[in-house]
């Protein structure tokens, strides 16, 4: 069973103790170097079925250590949610864990211990998750994510008790189950948006089961109009002005309008093989080593690219401060990097980052949001899985790691 994390932890800080901030995220990483306040340490650098072992899943027993159990396990994806209070991964054993801030996050000076207070396993490999955009601290009812899995329906857990609140059942031409590639939340959370090959499916989210709307996002099949190929992002513009961008593995990223779901405008990425996340202030490729940035109000016009070095199919992910000032990426070597949004108002070309720093060690794939940051290196030990000696072979760094950037002190204020 899963067990109810502490109610009053970190979170609380967040709530009633923080201002509002008078400061620029870039001038806290100016003043200070970043700290590394949590961390999950060495618990997931290790094969599947030894990580798997150390917890008590919420919804199945512990596997047996074979086959895919002897591969290393490591973190795929890492989102904030909407609250700051929870941190929720996908990882290579099936595994959605939600991570609770521990109490010292926003004081303490050596690293604390990172746990997960719930972990499910799926069926099978988890594609996509994504918080309930109003999950709340201090409303346990509002504490649920949604997870797609390969070849299942989609479902709603509740990360307060543990268990499936809601599932979803996407289904092709020949009524067979299939899962999105790509989900979202709409704005309000009324509907959830799932993205498929060449189509979209939209569901109700009060009412489970089957989608409500089939959306083609191309004409027909052969068609040469519209956007072709697996759909790799959606994301709702914040402003509320019912525009919705979608991105495809073809390259290509539309804009939509909530109300009609029809096209409204489309964009063919030069380079790159994919697109892998879209936002409102910029684009990323699948192994290609730049984020895009495009005027999309009028003219359409291409504003600035952003350097990353990448030489990786995996998703290298970034995000944006909520000011909108401060882009953050990670790099393939372990690294990450911070751009400044509000001096490249005026940029046209190439952005190199204002900052970076070392967040891990050796060649893995960063997926983070903000100041939280997954290392992703997957491998298989060989020589173990056939039965031979693989002592010699070194663990990857598979860890979550959380950073804080101390507030900057004015200069008229003394300490």
């Amino acid at each position: 069973m899963a067990h109810s994390p502490t109610m009053s932890s970190a979170a609380d800080s967040f709530a009633a103790e923080l201002p509002q901030p008078t400061f620029r995220w870039l001038d806290c990483l100016a003043a200070s170097a970043p700290i590394l306040v949590a961390t999950t340490g060495n618990r997931y650098c290790a094969r599947i079925a030894d990580t798997l072992q150390a917890e008590t899943l919420a919804n199945q027993p512990r596997p047996q250590a074979t086959g895919r159990g002897q591969e290393f396990n490591c973190f795929r994806a890492g989102h904030w949610s909407p609250d700051g209070a929870f941190i929720l991964t996908s990882s290579h054993d099936q595994c959605a864990r939600v991570f609770q801030l521990p109490e010292t996050v926003l004081t303490g000076i050596q690293p604390a211990e990172l746990a997960p207070f719930l972990t499910i396993r799926e069926a099978e490999g988890i594609i996509d998750c994504r918080w309930y955009p109003f999950t709340n601290y201090y409303d346990p009812s509002t504490w649920c994510f949604l997870v797609s899995t390969r070849d299942h329906p989609m479902h709603l857990w509740d990360a307060y008790m543990g268990h499936v609140r809601c599932t979803y059942i996407a289904q092709d031409q020949r009524e067979q189950v299939i899962a999105p590639t790509a989900t979202q939340f709409n704005l309000d959370a009324t509907k959830i948006y799932g993205g498929f090959h060449n189509h979209i499916q939209i569901f109700d989210i009060a009412r489970p089961g089957k989608s409500m709307d089939v959306i083609p996002i191309t004409p027909t099949r052969r068609s040469q109009q519209g956007q072709k190929g697996l759909v790799s992002a959606i994301e709702f513009n914040p402003d509320h002005s019912g525009l919705y961008a979608v991105a495809t593995f073809a390259n290509t990223v539309g804009l939509y309008s909530e109300k009609t779901n029809e096209l409204l405008y489309l964009k063919k990425l030069p380079n790159g093989t994919g697109v892998t996340q879209a936002a409102a202030s910029a684009i990323s490729n699948r192994k290609h080593q730049q984020l895009y940035c495009w005027d999309i109000r009028n003219s359409g016009e291409f504003l600035y690219h952003l350097e990353r070095p990448l030489y990786t199919n995996q998703r290298l992910v970034f995000d944006i401060d909520s000011a909108g000032e401060t882009l953050v990426t990670g790099w393939q070597d372990g690294a990450v990097a911070l751009h400044d949004l509000k001096q490249l108002q005026d940029h046209r070309g190439t952005a190199s980052p204002v900052s970076t720093f070392k967040a891990h060690d050796g060649q893995h794939h960063l997926d983070l949001d903000v100041s939280a940051l997954c290392s992703q290196s997957p491998s298989v030990d060989a020589d173990s899985a056939s039965g031979d000696h693989g002592s010699a072979h070194q663990a990857p760094d598979t860890s979550v790691r959380l950073w804080r950037w101390d507030n900057p002190i004015p200069q008229n204020e003394s300490p």
